[in-house]
């Protein structure tokens, strides 16, 4: 027959603050790894993209994550996609990012120029956002899970 003990914790000997810290730095760990998978995306860009963060890890709650975001014109409609595209390229034109695909490339051509007469074709979706989000989750939880029990081995606690 199984059996289990319960046993009550003085409320001062846990050191909710020391779980917290531990599971910010996985938090920040995490959002390491989601930078380094943007960066690739532009490596080989002439211009510099700025990805701000903003991390949720109230005090009271169940909320843990975080927000990316770039106000990077260029980058935001590659993610998106669009419609139509106003931009003449040149015949040897070759995308320097490809959908779905954190890397990008050296690419080759050049915009010759802007017409507004006539729909060209729209750019193709990068995906990068979706993409991270697959990407992050499970070493989110990983971080989240090693960092709790790191936490709870310290502490002389088991589960």
């Amino acid at each position: 027959m199984a059996g289990f003990n319960i046993t009550t914790v003085d409320p001062g000997v846990l050191n909710t603050e020391g779980l917290r810290t531990d599971i910010l730095s996985a938090l920040n760990r995490t959002i390491g790894h989601a930078r380094d998978q943007l960066r690739r995306t532009t490596q080989h860009w002439e211009h510099k993209v700025t990805f701000n963060t903003k991390r949720r890890f109230p005090r009271k709650g169940t909320v843990l994550g975080f927000e990316l975001t770039t106000e990077d014109a260029v980058w935001n409609m590659l993610d998106q996609g669009t419609s139509v595209r106003f931009s003449d390229l040149s015949p040897d034109w070759e995308s320097k990012t490809t959908p779905n695909q954190f890397d990008s490339g050296f690419g080759a051509g050049e915009v010759i120029g802007v017409s507004f007469e006539g729909f060209k074709p729209g750019i193709e979706a990068r995906n990068w956002s979706e993409l991270l989000a697959e990407y992050i989750a499970p070493i989110l939880a990983e971080e989240v899970d090693e960092a709790i029990n790191n936490y709870l081995a310290r502490n002389n606690w088991t589960l």
